[in-house]
C-alpha cells in the first residue's frame, strides 16, 4: 500500500509540475480594461480579474490593426418629431436609430403649382381671363376711371418664385434690394388691385420684366398675353404716377416701366423716352426731401445714367 501511495504521490507531483510549466509558458491576453489602462494611479500594473485570482502577471498583447474606419463613440441624436396637420406623428416622424429613409415619405421637391398639369391649368386659366378682359374693353379707354378693369396678378406663390429666380438679372435689382421688394410684393397681394398706384405699377413692371427674362425661345406666343396684361396694368395708373405726389416708389415704378418698354420691339422707344422724362421730373421734385429718401434717389439717378434712358 505504501508503495502504491508513493507512486500516486509522484504522479500528482509530476502533473503539478507539468501544469506549472504550462502556466509559465502560457501567453495570457489582458482584458480590454487592462489593455487601455496601462498603469494605475499608484504606478502598479492593473490586473484583470482572472490574473488577480490566479496570481498571474498580465501579458499585454499588441493591439491588432485592422483595415477600415474604426468605431467612434458618438452621442445619439435625439429623435425629432414634427406634428402633422391632424396633430399626430405621421409623415415627418422618424427615429434617429433607424438610418433607412423611405423615398415615398419625402417632401415633393416641386411646389404644387409647378407640377406640369397644375402649371398648365393655371396658365390656361390666366390666359383665358386676359383674353376675355381684352375683348370686353377698348385699349384706348385705359385712363377711364369708370370702365378701368385690371387683370389679376398670377397666384402669389407663382409670382414670387418667378421674380425671385430672375431678380438678379432684371432692372429692379439695381433699384431695390430683394428683401425690400418682397415687402412691397406681399403688401400688394394683400391689397386691392391698382391701390396704391405707385406700388401697383412697380409690381406689374417688375413681374413683366421677369416674365420676359424667363420666357424660353419659341414660347413667346404662349407668354405674350400675360406680358401684355402686366404692361397694361402698369400703364393704366400712369396718370396717377405723373400727376400725383412725387415719391421714391413712383420714380422706381416709372424707371422699371421704361426698362420694360426699352425691350419692346413694337414702338418701345417713344414710350421709354416719355417714361424716362417723367421719372427725371419726379427726381427733380424730390430734391431736398427726407434723409431716408436720399439713398433711394441716388440709386435711381445711377440707374437712369447706366441705362442711358435718353437714348431709348
Amino acid at each position: 500500500m505504501d508503495l502504491k501511495f508513493g507512486i500516486m504521490s509522484k504522479e500528482h507531483e509530476n502533473m503539478a509540475s507539468e501544469m506549472k510549466d504550462d502556466e509559465a509558458g502560457r501567453i495570457l491576453i489582458a482584458c480590454t480594461r487592462c489593455k487601455v489602462r496601462k498603469r494605475r494611479c499608484d504606478g502598479q500594473k492593473p490586473k484583470c480579474r482572472g490574473c488577480a485570482t490566479h496570481g498571474w502577471e498580465c501579458q499585454y498583447s499588441t493591439i491588432r490593426r485592422t483595415r477600415g474606419r474604426g468605431r467612434r463613440d458618438a452621442q445619439p441624436v435625439p429623435a425629432s418629431k414634427t406634428p402633422t396637420s391632424d396633430g399626430g406623428e405621421g409623415l415627418f416622424s422618424f427615429d434617429a436609430s433607424h438610418r433607412q429613409v423611405h423615398i415615398n415619405r419625402w417632401i415633393p421637391t416641386l411646389p404644387d403649382f409647378l407640377v406640369k398639369a397644375n402649371f398648365a391649368q393655371h396658365l390656361q386659366a390666366l390666359r383665358a381671363s386676359i383674353v376675355s378682359d381684352h375683348h370686353q374693353r377698348d385699349d384706348d379707354d385705359d385712363d377711364d376711371e369708370r370702365g378701368r378693369r385690371f387683370t389679376p396678378l398670377p397666384p402669389q406663390a407663382m409670382g414670387t418664385r418667378l421674380i425671385r429666380n430672375s431678380y438678379p438679372h432684371i432692372a429692379a435689382s439695381q433699384l431695390l434690394d430683394w428683401p425690400d421688394f418682397v415687402h412691397v410684393l406681399d403688401a400688394q397681394y394683400a391689397d386691392k388691385p391698382g391701390q396704391p398706384a405707385a406700388r401697383w405699377a412697380l409690381v406689374n413692371a417688375v413681374m413683366a420684366d421677369a416674365v420676359r427674362f424667363k420666357t424660353a425661345p419659341g414660347a413667346e406666343a404662349v407668354m405674350e398675353p400675360l406680358l401684355r396684361a402686366l404692361c397694361r396694368n402698369a400703364r393704366m395708373v400712369r396718370t396717377e404716377l405723373v400727376c400725383g405726389e412725387a415719391s421714391v416708389m413712383a420714380v422706381q415704378a416709372l424707371l422699371c416701366m421704361a426698362a420694360v418698354a426699352a425691350k419692346d420691339q413694337q414702338d418701345g422707344g417713344s414710350e421709354c423716352g416719355e417714361l424716362s422724362m417723367y421719372a427725371l421730373q419726379q427726381l427733380q421734385m424730390l430734391r431736398g426731401s427726407k434723409e431716408d429718401d436720399k439713398a433711394e434717389c441716388q440709386r435711381a439717378c445711377e440707374f437712369a445714367d447706366a441705362m442711358s434712358l435718353a437714348s431709348c
